[in-house]
């Protein structure tokens, strides 16, 4: 998983300052790593998975109630085939 993080960063030239890599349950880490750089604004990007019956995703929603502070969430858009 690192050597794919450091490419995808390298690609879209991201210095280790500005990127992390986390590990552990998704919404806790996000929301610690929130918390600790006092973000004012936290985007997601979101898929409906229709197997599932979230009704966004479980990590955001489970963002939505504990995330302190505001949120923004953008669907991505399926790819072409």
């Amino acid at each position: 998983q690192q050597e794919a993080f450091d490419t995808l960063a390298e690609r879209y030239g991201l210095d280790e300052e500005h990127s992390h890599l986390l590990s552990g349950v998704p919404y806790r880490v996000i929301e610690d790593f929130v918390r600790q750089n006092a973000f004012d604004l936290l985007v997601l990007g979101i898929c409906h998975h229709q197997a599932l019956d979230g009704f966004i995703g479980g990590t955001a929603e489970c963002l939505m109630n504990r995330a302190p502070c505001s949120l923004m969430m953008v669907k991505t858009m399926p790819s072409p085939v």
